[in-house]
């Protein structure tokens, strides 16, 4: 029996759109709660966390706290909104790729010198050495396995940003000996696992 996906289904799927809902809820609710607030400012009673979002990226004042929002946005965009078939989409992963994309694109139009990458929005120093050594260093620490190591890598980072100079180097030495360890473990599994091969 074929099931057919007529005119008046899709558009009441449409105006339920339950995963967008939920996607705004959580990241209002994480805001209010790391701010210690009850409400980011007034939101339209119906889309009440949609346009409270919406508010609060059009009226706050510190820029921190918008890049909150942009992250945490974002975050469900490359997590979530990414899997297959997401609100109905088969493009969903090439539309979240366009999304940070872009987002990237117009932070670098208007010389806001951040951007996304590997699930944080990170401040960009320098275009040379951010694209030299930052992305992929991030890229290559967000493969399965190098979890500690990229905690620490960002650690350092944060502590370059604020000028923490020898904060920063020391966390870069803990995500070096994280990374080298994590390596050795990878390169012994591999052998294990070929001699195993060998005797079967």
């Amino acid at each position: 029996m074929t099931i057919f996906h007529i005119f008046s289904k899709r558009q009441k799927k449409l105006r339920e759109k339950v995963p967008d809902v939920y996607e705004y809820k959580l990241i209002v609710d994480t805001l209010r709660r790391e701010y210690g607030v009850f409400s980011l400012g007034a939101g339209h009673p119906y889309f009440k966390h949609m346009s409270e979002l919406e508010n609060f990226l059009l009226t706050e004042q510190d820029t921190e706290k918008v890049l909150d929002a942009v992250e945490l946005s974002f975050r469900i965009i490359d997590k979530v909104t990414r899997n297959h078939g997401y609100l109905g989409r088969p493009n969903s992963s090439e539309l979240a790729d366009g999304a940070i994309q872009e987002l990237n694109a117009r932070f670098k139009e208007h010389s806001i010198g951040f951007q996304y990458v590997a699930g944080n929005v990170i401040r960009v120093d320098s275009e040379l050495l951010h694209t030299e050594v930052v992305k992929p260093a991030l890229t290559l620490l967000r493969r399965p396995g190098y979890a500690g190591a990229q905690a620490e890598f960002l650690k350092a980072h944060e502590h370059y940003r604020d000028g923490n100079t020898k904060e920063a180097l020391s966390e870069c030495l803990k995500a070096f000996e994280s990374t080298m360890i994590d390596l050795r473990q990878a390169r012994l599994e591999v052998r294990r696992k070929g001699h195993e091969q060998n005797f079967d």
